[in-house]
């Protein structure tokens, strides 16, 4: 929400915030292949507190920046904060429950934190209104704050992973020979390749940074317009990965997948079809938070499907870092994709993303639940 008003504090184009969310991904992400090692030192709710204290710090850091490049470090310092999450959350949700609920309980992990993110943006745009963005963004920086506290105070301290992994020679692997080894499995494979395609259209890192921007700037809608409809897609971020989690702990995880690959790039073509229609904007919008935003969801519960108790957090780590590699390439190629030839085409450049993420799941083959 606070992008357009940095753009023209500091002066920036598309391409800057594009390399900005790039390389802040790129940082950060990387980071999340460390947990996999880190488990077996600290215990998980050290790590999760120690990332959201710094995560609050890095938001305040970023209030108060003079300048582009010191605003450009904190966003990396802040995302940076944030990896441990997905990893270590993953992996435990994933080993306490079974196939047949992993779906909707990973679903409500994703919805939970998007539902953070759903009460946002109409206060933002009055906060933004009456106090400026500094002040706005200073204001929510003590929220990952307590958060942490509860982290440290609330989950329980769990054992510490253990272990090398030993290789068929029985020797132990060196460290970055365990660290692929997920990669030798088939399916994790392709489904490593899929969330890469999928990630020029993801919710998180691409769609929440350039929807408002093109509703903004290219529709040139007003601020309660285009934080209505943001809210509208965010709203839809909570119930989508709910509804899809569900249906597939009782449909076939892949097929239901790829539909939502697909849906995607539907939702994505009509918002690019239906302009500054508000009605029809609304319902592409709707569609775009049900389907585009159920997509990380699926996939990872895919991956928990395809790998076994014990080697979890270790394929979580190169999965996420994986896809934000290929996240990093999307966020950058987007950025300057708008400034070259505009939003529309950018759209449908994410639309074909979706589309190749869903053939590249075709070969997946994943036993039924027993």
């Amino acid at each position: 929400m606070v992008y357009p008003f940095v753009m023209a504090q500091f002066g920036l184009t598309y391409s800057d915030i594009g390399l900005m969310t790039g390389a802040g991904a790129a940082v950060g992400n990387v980071m999340q292949g460390v947990y996999g090692f880190a488990v077996r030192r600290f215990f998980r709710r050290t790590i999760f507190a120690a990332g959201n204290i710094m995560l609050g710090i890095s938001v305040l850091l970023m209030a108060a920046a003079g300048s582009f490049p010191v605003f450009f470090a904190f966003a990396v310092l802040g995302q940076v904060s944030k990896s441990p999450q997905h990893p270590v959350g993953a992996s435990l949700i994933a080993d306490a429950f079974g196939r047949k609920l992993r779906g909707t309980v990973l679903a409500l992990d994703i919805a939970g934190g998007n539902l953070g993110t759903v009460l946002i943006p109409l206060v933002g745009v009055l906060a933004i209104g009456a106090f400026g963005w500094r002040q706005s963004l200073a204001g929510v920086a003590f929220v990952p704050v307590l958060v942490g506290v509860l982290c440290l105070v609330l989950l329980p301290r769990g054992s510490k992973a253990v272990g090398t992994k030993v290789g068929g020679d029985g020797l132990r692997l060196h460290w970055t020979r365990e660290f692929l080894e997920p990669l030798r499995d088939r399916n994790m494979l392709l489904i490593v390749l899929a969330g890469i395609a999928g990630a020029g259209g993801r919710g998180i890192g691409v769609m929440m940074v350039y929807f408002p921007l093109y509703l903004h700037e290219s529709l040139h809608l007003d601020g309660l317009a285009y934080g209505g409809l943001y809210t509208v897609m965010l709203v839809g971020s909570v119930i989508g990965p709910l509804v899809m989690g569900y249906v597939s702990d009782r449909k076939e995880r892949k097929l239901i997948l790829m539909a939502a690959y697909l849906l995607s790039a539907v939702a994505v073509i009509a918002l690019v079809l239906v302009g500054a229609n508000i009605l029809l904007l609304s319902l592409a919008t709707a569609a775009i938070g049900l389907v585009v935003f159920s997509q990380s969801s699926l996939i990872r519960t895919l991956v928990a499907d395809v790998v076994e108790v014990g080697e979890r957090e270790m394929a979580y780590g190169v999965f996420f870092v994986a896809l934000s590699l290929g996240g990093v390439v999307w966020a950058i190629t987007i950025g300057y994709w708008i400034d070259a030839f505009g939003f529309l085409s950018a759209f449908a450049l994410m639309a074909g993303s979706y589309v190749a993420a869903a053939a590249a799941l075709l070969p997946v083959k994943v036993d039924r639940p027993h």
